[in-house]
């Protein structure tokens, strides 16, 4: 938490253009999208299971609210019409009630907002939105012997919805998310499955700071400069070079195991791998492609009901990407991979 808040401030300070709205007086492309950061408040309503009691009986075990913060990492796009973020959980809360710990969370969450008015100073705006959100959830029961649960894990596209008023740079925001997709099968023991009621609502309060990192390019791209100089590095190729990118993906396991499904079905499909993305590339300028090497690691591990299991994957895939079109800035793009993979279990 410290950490991202020294990278907060650390940005404000030194971006250089920190005004809010810029698309209001026009709609070019420098004032397509704003960086957005901050910080939100989410809590969930709702939700039940069963579990086994000291006397070996079923006993049914209502949710209480769970809170947590969240980091926020994004842009509002297409002149404020749009907004496209990033939620980093920063903690994962656990319910505990007569002996049992139970999460019920959700992972990073991919937010796609719609503001049929779009954002603008001193206004409150609607909007309408889907998220991509890997939902976790396990129940380990300290009356067994050995009560570790599964960790059960689904991506669901959540509905949202909400309001969000603007004052400047800053964007205060009140949301609702519908997460319709909430009864899953769950073994409470290894012989015995019941079904499980996560969350369906989650609301959230977060603020957000927005930043304007291109205007300052305008100037020249108005006046035709940039295109002048765009053209005269292209002529001798200044603009196809190497490059190096690291971030963060993740990995989604499409099946369980034969093993598993057969010999062992309490023990589910592996959750979702977080994993640091190593790239090193070429770009070619009058194709616009990318040609790159990346590199990715991540493991995945279960300790369920005294069975324990444990995997990791190495790939080195080569990719080759075109950029479809350029809209304003937005550029999406398409491509094949081939990956080598080393599996250790």
């Amino acid at each position: 938490m410290k950490e991202l808040s020294c990278i907060l401030l650390l940005l404000l300070f030194t971006l250089q253009q920190v005004t809010g709205q810029v698309y209001v007086e026009k709609q070019t492309r420098h004032r397509f999208a704003q960086l957005t950061l901050g910080l939100d408040y989410q809590t969930n309503f709702g939700g039940s299971t069963q579990y086994l009691n000291r006397q070996n009986q079923l006993q049914s075990l209502d949710f209480d609210p769970l809170h947590k913060a969240r980091f926020i990492i994004g842009g509002t796009h297409f002149w404020g019409h749009a907004d496209f973020y990033l939620a980093i959980p920063l903690g994962n809360p656990v319910l505990q009630s007569d002996r049992q710990e139970v999460s019920f969370l959700s992972g990073v969450e991919t937010v796609l907002k719609y503001y049929p008015l779009r954002i603008q100073h001193n206004k409150i705006r609607p909007f309408l939105g889907v998220s991509i959100a890997p939902f976790y959830y396990e129940q380990d029961n300290g009356y067994l012997d050995f009560g570790n649960g599964p960790e059960l894990n689904h991506t669901s596209l959540p509905l949202i919805t909400g309001l969000t008023f603007n004052s400047k740079n800053h964007l205060f925001e009140a949301g609702l998310l519908w997460n319709y997709a909430n009864k899953q099968d769950y073994f409470i023991s290894q012989q015995q499955q019941v079904e499980v009621t996560t969350p369906p609502l989650y609301f959230n309060l977060s603020y957000r700071f927005m930043l304007e990192t291109t205007l300052p390019a305008e100037k020249d791209w108005e006046s035709g400069r940039t295109a002048l100089v765009t053209d005269k590095l292209a002529e001798g190729g200044g603009l196809n070079d190497f490059y190096i990118g690291v971030g963060m993906s993740s990995a989604f396991w499409l099946g369980n195991s034969d093993y598993n499904e057969s010999e062992r079905p309490y023990i589910p499909p592996y959750s979702t791998s977080l994993m640091p993305d190593f790239t090193i590339g070429y770009y070619l300028h009058k194709s616009d492609m990318n040609i790159a090497l990346s590199y990715r690691a991540y493991g995945t591990s279960t300790n369920t009901y005294g069975a324990i299991q444990n995997l990791k994957r190495k790939s080195l895939g080569l990719e080759v990407s075109k950029v479809l079109f350029d809209y304003h800035g937005f550029a999406p793009f398409v491509g094949p991979i081939v990956s080598l993979s080393l599996i250790h279990i």
